[in-house]
């Protein structure tokens, strides 16, 4: 929709919320990228298991840079310089100390069973983190200057107080996760994105200004109208109210 010098309008490129690190160029148009995957079907390149179609495409991926994103499989490489973005499946078998010899981290997402040492993250300019654990102490990277995002799923309760002392936080989504202190959100008034689950939602007294609003954990549909029925239309700052998941049908 608005290109760079480079590119050209109507190309097709590759980003979401799901989405692991920077956008991605995939094609120069919608109709080159479906002529690939017609030629795929028509030349029988593609597998089907339980109802999904795999088609023999290859569409470029953040994957495709291993000198900038490094899914955490292994020792860290000897250079590690060039790393923007970690992942990590099995965080218990990982020693995050390594990060510290990654000065251009960027995004950093972990999965596993914790608690993690997220210590070392203090050491590194982190924009965006994503934690999947069973518990969390975020007090670990009280005062963080550069976190931008942060994304939890959690079973423990997550304290949120620290989330006040990160200067530059834009982005928080917490439907995932287990939380205390909910009315911390009240008081980040440099917050653009928040996601909640309906319940977090309604725990929450006052919202503060917001680009965008998000509803996760698969809400019923009239809870979906019934949230989005609170945000009157100059309460988001030029934004949008929107739902993240599956809509479950009502009893």
């Amino acid at each position: 929709m608005d290109p760079g010098p480079a590119g050209r309008p109507g190309q097709v490129i590759r980003v979401g919320r799901n989405f692991l690190g920077a956008p991605v160029y995939v094609a120069d148009s919608v109709t080159t990228m479906l002529r690939g995957l017609v030629a795929a079907l028509d030349r029988g390149d593609y597998e089907e298991e339980d109802g999904y179609l795999d088609v023999g495409v290859e569409i470029p991926s953040y994957l495709d840079d291993s000198k900038a994103v490094w899914r955490g499989e292994g020792p860290i490489p000897k250079k590690p310089r060039k790393i923007q973005m970690l992942g990590v499946d099995k965080v218990k078998d990982f020693d995050l100390e390594a990060i510290r010899r990654a000065p251009h981290l960027r995004a950093v997402t972990l999965f596993g069973e914790g608690p993690v040492d997220l210590r070392p993250l203090r050491d590194v300019p982190l924009e965006a983190l994503r934690l999947d654990l069973n518990s969390v102490d975020l007090k670990q990277l009280a005062g963080h200057p550069t976190l931008r995002v942060i994304r939890l799923g959690t079973k423990d309760p997550v304290d949120l107080s620290v989330l006040r002392t990160f200067p530059r936080l834009e982005g928080v989504e917490l439907s995932e996760a287990a939380v205390q202190g909910i009315g911390t959100i009240s008081d980040l008034n440099g917050l653009l994105s928040l996601t909640l689950s309906y319940e977090q939602w309604r725990k929450l007294d006052k919202v503060p200004p917001l680009a965008a609003a998000g509803l996760g954990d698969n809400p019923t549909l009239s809870q979906v109208n019934e949230w989005a029925a609170r945000f009157e239309p100059d309460e988001l700052l030029g934004g949008h109210a929107y739902c993240v998941g599956r809509f479950q049908p009502d009893n």
